[in-house]
């Protein structure tokens, strides 16, 4: 192998690793900071690079503009509460400006490469990287010793005791677990099926066919909020004819595989991942999907009791003990209740221009991104503004 191939591929290697980081937020145990934030640090230093030398774009300026809206309606909300916290401030504001400023510190390394920042080679990138994550969290899931390995490096918030009581019955992921899971791999799965059926020849189409199907199951066993995304990815398909029917003849060879599955004995850890990843397809009642569906819709039946509440919020975000406040996790309420519906708009606002100047001139696209982020919103507080600031920073964005 030829020293520029074996640099090649070291610099590959380098943006992977950085773009795991910056994906997963990864925090290790006994460091004090999440290690996106030497990213976040450079990201700044080139940030401040482009504003001595005129080069801020509209995208940004509009951007800080309603990050800064926000920041003032909830500081007006906790004015008039008299109390509250700054939980909303931490997780809503001050995560999008580091990962807003962590986008230039990926792009910046692109650069120093001499790796052209596309939507091809950035889309490529990352679907490897959220294969990679669920493959080492579902070996971790098969294989104690290596669970225990990874987790006794990555710190993901839990105590290790609430780590093993999930482990015992589901897949846990290393940095996003969950909900969190699932809008990664949701997201993915729409970005991984609109250039599929856009690219222009067939070299790389079938390593990316594999890494959607990857996602799609191995993201299932990791979250069932990844259907949404798998659901939502359906419509790019009908854009193509020759691509539905590739997916149509892979879905019957899918069904068939699955019928054959279904009659082999299963190790019970392997039977009772399936069963919480697919288990509501064919026995709903008696799935795990039945009672997260009954907890969310009692998460329905709290609502702001006062008009100040509705408009501005009580400027809490989280109760004493760390929980939700109010005892509600769907996303769309915990917003009103911390800013108001006057937070909510500014919050929505946000994302819907991100999506929009993210993929401009793909519509279809564009559509399909925000309706997920509507619908991943009724469940939980869903933040997609990771990805879109990557896809924000690329050049001529109507061009590739």
């Amino acid at each position: 192998m030829s020293f520029y191939l074996l640099q090649r591929k070291l610099y590959t290697f380098i943006l992977f690793l950085l773009l795991f980081v910056y994906s997963f937020f990864l925090k290790i145990k006994y460091f004090p900071y999440f290690v996106i934030l030497p990213l976040s640090l450079i990201g700044c230093m080139v940030f401040l690079e482009r504003i001595h030398k005129g080069k801020i774009k509209k995208d940004f300026f509009n951007f800080f503009l309603i990050l800064i809206a926000m920041t003032i309606l909830y500081m007006i909300s906790y004015l008039i509460n008299l109390n509250g916290e700054f939980y909303f401030l931490k997780e809503i504001v001050l995560l999008s400006l580091t990962y807003f400023l962590s986008a230039f510190s990926i792009k910046f390394f692109f650069e120093l490469f001499d790796v052209e920042y596309n939507f091809e080679i950035l889309t490529k990138l990352l679907a490897f990287v959220v294969s990679f994550q669920l493959l080492i969290s579902l070996v971790g899931y098969i294989q104690p010793a290596i669970f225990n390995f990874i987790f006794s490096i990555i710190d993901i918030g839990l105590e290790e005791s609430t780590i093993g009581d999930f482990n015992a019955g589901r897949m846990v992921g290393v940095g996003a677990s969950f909900f969190g899971s699932g809008i990664i791999n949701s997201f993915m799965l729409i970005i991984i099926m609109y250039y599929i059926n856009n690219m222009e020849n067939n070299e790389g189409r079938f390593k990316l066919i594999f890494y959607f199907i990857f996602i799609a199951i191995v993201g299932m066993v990791s979250s069932r909020t990844t259907i949404i995304g798998l659901i939502l990815s359906i419509p790019f398909l009908f854009t193509k004819l020759a691509n539905l029917k590739f997916f149509i003849y892979l879905f019957f060879i899918f069904l068939l595989g699955w019928t054959v599955f279904s009659f082999v004995k299963l190790d019970n850890r392997i039977s009772d991942l399936m069963n919480f990843g697919f288990g509501f397809l064919y026995d709903y009642n008696n799935s795990q999907a039945s009672g997260s569906l009954s907890t969310l819709q009692e998460m329905y039946e709290v609502y702001p009791d006062n008009f100040k509440t509705w408009i501005l919020g009580d400027a809490l975000y989280k109760n004493e003990f760390g929980g939700y406040y109010k005892n509600t996790d769907v996303g769309y309420l915990r917003i009103i209740f911390a800013s108001g519906i006057v937070g909510l708009i500014a919050y929505i606002c946000m994302h819907v221009y991100l999506i929009h100047r993210a993929f401009v001139g793909r519509w279809l696209l564009i559509c399909i991104t925000t309706i997920l982020f509507f619908v991943l919103n009724f469940k939980g507080v869903a933040n997609l503004y990771a990805f879109l600031f990557l896809y924000l920073l690329i050049p001529n964005r109507k061009l590739n």
